[in-house]
């Protein structure tokens, strides 16, 4: 006579268990896994929900069935899986902390799993969106401060060569006198560039609404 074989595939997202034990299934609600010993449980990057926080939230998962814009209240689906004693032990307690169900403490922290999951998914395909405005205005903005500081190298150097032209061809110039008066020049230019003077101010306002505008265009 042939034997009927069940074979029953699950999988612990914590671990992998060990053999299981001819225990007897508990009836409804969250079942415990009998089959492995109290282990520890891995660590979580997600922050712990306190009892306070379970609390509300069970609280706006109940406001939030009860004014459904529609009308009509949709029936919740019952979810049955094995979890491992220590974890139907921080369950029980959390719920007993928010003053609520196991069972509606199990639901919330399950859907706000879920919605983790799912903020995180929509997470990696926002950031290469981001990315790539954030480098297009980059890019904007530096293509307006390069053609600036070209204009501006110009600018300078055309006026530094006529100005030592000029001052050259005085009456009663000479080398020694020439290159004392650049090297001064010279060292009071780097010592205006850190001097923050009022028509510094309205100039640099002046060119932060220019580069505004320039990017709104």
């Amino acid at each position: 006579m042939a034997n009927n074989i069940k074979t029953q595939f699950s999988r612990n997202v914590f671990q992998h268990q060990s053999h299981p034990s001819n225990r007897q299934r508990p009836l409804g609600g969250v079942r415990q896994d009998k089959r492995s010993e109290e282990r520890a449980l891995p660590a979580s990057f997600q922050p712990a929900l306190s009892a306070k926080q379970l609390s509300a939230l069970a609280m706006n998962r109940k406001l939030s069935r009860s004014q459904n814009r529609s009308g009509i209240i949709q029936k919740k689906e019952k979810v049955t899986f094995r979890i491992q004693p220590i974890v139907k032990d921080i369950l029980l307690k959390k719920a007993k902390e928010a003053g609520i169900p196991h069972s509606v403490a199990g639901a919330v922290i399950f859907e706000r799993a879920i919605q983790q999951d799912l903020d995180m998914q929509y997470g990696a395909l926002l950031e290469p969106v981001i990315k790539r405005c954030i480098a297009k205005e980059i890019q904007g903005m530096s293509t307006r401060l390069a053609w600036l500081l070209v204009r501006i190298a110009f600018d300078v150097g055309q006026i530094r060569g006529l100005s030592t032209n000029i001052l050259g061809r005085q009456q009663g110039m000479n080398q020694e006198i020439l290159t004392t008066i650049l090297k001064e020049s010279s060292k009071q230019a780097k010592m205006n560039i850190t001097r923050r003077t009022p028509q510094l101010a309205e100039l640099m306002e002046v060119l932060d609404k220019w580069l505004s505008e320039k990017g709104r265009g």
